[in-house]
């Protein structure tokens, strides 16, 4: 049995259908493979490069996927049928995808292959299976960790300056940089000089 990993998981080998050529002739493929707990299997392709003998005209291979380590029941979860004459890779859609947790089976269930006139149809193809199995809890990027951490850094450092800065706001105050502004130094004098002036003007009691 395979046991499959988060991400790509491949399965490579081949298959043959020769009904004209001395035994063994066929060939039929199976295999288990299991998927990890807190996963989903998402998507499913099957590729294959194909060799046919002259006069071939028809190719095609089926496949059923079930749940458990045992041949399929009927109806198999999944049933699959591949036309080895036309375009590859496959993306199997089902259903039934994704996938949760757990063990499955798939195996080849037919081959068919045919010809015209006296031909001795038949083929053989190289084939590989892909399935994209996915995380359910993903941990956080390396990058996008380092992002969040700038940004809250940033923020930080400008309420730092920001109460750093403060202009004071009533008398005697100093601000968090340890000096008052000269702005209010200024007015401070002016107030004081206008003070004295008003006291020199008024009438003595």
């Amino acid at each position: 049995m395979l046991a499959f990993d988060i991400g790509l998981n491949t399965v490579s080998g081949n298959s043959f259908y020769l009904p004209f050529s001395p035994l063994p002739n066929v060939d039929f493929d199976a295999f288990a493979f299991s998927i990890p707990v807190s996963a989903h299997l998402t998507q499913i392709s099957y590729s294959f490069t194909p060799t046919f003998n002259p006069g071939t005209t028809n190719a095609s291979i089926s496949f059923d996927l079930d749940t458990g380590n045992a041949p399929p029941s009927f109806p198999p979860l999944v049933h699959i049928t591949v036309d080895l004459l036309g375009p590859s890779p496959v993306a199997i859609i089902d259903s039934d995808l994704p996938l949760g947790p757990g063990v499955f089976g798939l195996s080849t269930f037919g081959l068919t292959t045919g010809g015209v006139g006296a031909s001795q149809p038949g083929w053989f193809a190289d084939f590989t299976w892909q399935f994209t199995v996915v995380d359910d809890h993903p941990v956080p990027e390396p990058a996008s960790v380092l992002s969040l951490g700038f940004g809250l850094a940033t923020l930080a450092s400008r309420r730092w300056n920001s109460k750093r800065w403060q202009v004071p706001t009533g008398r005697g105050e100093r601000g968090n940089c340890g000096r008052i502004p000269k702005t209010h130094s200024r007015l401070r004098r002016i107030w004081k000089w206008r003070a004295r002036q008003d006291s020199n003007l008024r009438p003595p009691a």
